[in-house]
């Protein structure tokens, strides 16, 4: 069986969307087809992704005054838009798009799409429970993180380690699995002079993971010497790195490819590779009291790449107001990871208009996925 991106499932949603001729049941129905092929790659929407509306124009009816209709339900009743009607049935829109978890609802790719919302505590039960379990959103982020694992640490005297045998080990098995398909190097993100950006520059995950194996170690038993201030905050806002990666078996064709709403095509600018996210962080409880229990978890996310439209001294490249050509996120840009451009205000979006090119393919989340739960469930000595 041959290989299928998310953009090409993306394309063939936007021709369903903008199809003047379909039912509105069958229009319904094929948008929701189409939607349950890029979630089988993609996963699904977080309900705390907002904004923007649509994160891949091609997948949408394009905004040029474009009517499709009538609108009919079943019983004959008639509606005003095709929206209004998939908001009483309850089916997917043609004028809408949003960001895809990825699967990584916890980690560094969900507080990208949520602009931070994926920071609450984890849902618990019991007589200590938080009130999150009965928010749908914050018992949403749990639910959709498809690659990670938790460990509930005793918080030892101060300066006194803690040994563990098995979460570090299972971070060294990830990250030693994954080395190969991430070796081009990443950057640490993190809270940067009042928004999100790189901290650093890193060079493997080895690197990586030796620096958050410190953080952890540090974090747990406090040693004079350490700014356990920073530690904390580190620890709870989460030690976030993202690589780049590459296809497990190689891209497809055409999945870089554009077709504009003036009807143009386009290539992207820019590697066809994806992206590793990685967030190592405590979700439940914290370091501040001896004996107290605290649950740190490690969350990995595998995606597509996002772009944004090319700019020149003037300002981006437009036709009639549209953006003409497209540039993959510069890597180590500090705005690549600044989350309002993902998810922040429409304004916020608008400025850059982040948007998903949706390159991974089925064989990539095969395989990652495939592979990675191997290593976390690999026997430990």
């Amino acid at each position: 069986m041959s290989d299928v991106s998310i953009s090409q499932y993306i394309k063939i949603r936007g021709e369903i969307s903008s199809d003047t001729l379909l039912f509105s049941d069958d229009k319904a129905e094929l948008l929701g087809l189409a939607d349950s092929k890029i979630s089988a790659i993609s996963g699904n929407v977080l309900k705390a992704t907002l904004r923007p509306k649509s994160c891949n124009f091609m997948a949408i009816v394009p905004e040029t005054g474009t009517e499709i209709g009538p609108y009919f339900l079943g019983s004959g009743s008639l509606y005003s838009s095709f929206d209004t009607f998939s908001d009483a049935i309850g089916g997917a829109k043609a004028n809408e798009f949003k960001w895809r978890s990825y699967g990584d609802g916890m980690g560094a790719w969900g507080r990208m799409i949520t602009n931070g919302q994926n920071l609450k505590p984890i849902a618990k039960l019991g007589d200590k429970g938080t009130s999150d379990f009965f928010d749908v959103a914050g018992a949403d982020f749990d639910a959709n993180q498809q690659l990670g694992f938790t460990h509930q640490f005793i918080i030892p005297l101060q300066g006194e380690s803690v040994t563990d045998n098995t979460f570090s080990a299972q971070i060294e098995n990830v990250l030693a699995t994954l080395s190969g398909n991430a070796s081009n190097g990443g950057v640490i993100i993190g809270d940067k002079k009042g928004k999100y950006g790189v901290i650093s520059t890193i060079a493997s995950l080895e690197e990586y993971q030796d620096q958050a194996l410190v953080l952890l170690n540090e974090w747990l038993s406090r040693p004079t010497g350490s700014d356990n201030s920073v530690n904390r905050a580190t620890l709870k806002s989460g030690f976030n790195a993202c690589f780049r990666a590459n296809h497990a078996l190689g891209g497809v064709e055409g999945s870089m490819e554009l077709t504009l709403p003036n009807g143009q095509t386009t290539t992207v600018k820019g590697d066809d590779d994806l992206r590793l996210w990685l967030s190592l962080r405590c979700i439940q409880g914290d370091n501040s009291r001896e004996g107290s229990a605290a649950t740190v978890g490690f969350f990995i996310g595998i995606t597509s790449a996002c772009m944004r439209p090319t700019r020149n001294v003037a300002g981006m490249i437009t036709d009639n107001g549209m953006p003409t050509e497209w540039e993959v996120l510069p890597f180590e840009d500090d705005d690549t990871y600044n989350m309002t451009y993902y998810s922040g205000t429409k304004d916020q979006w608008n400025e850059f208009m982040y948007q998903d090119i949706g390159n991974m393919t089925m064989k990539d989340y095969r395989v990652y996925v495939k592979k990675t739960l191997k290593a976390i469930n690999l026997p430990l000595n």
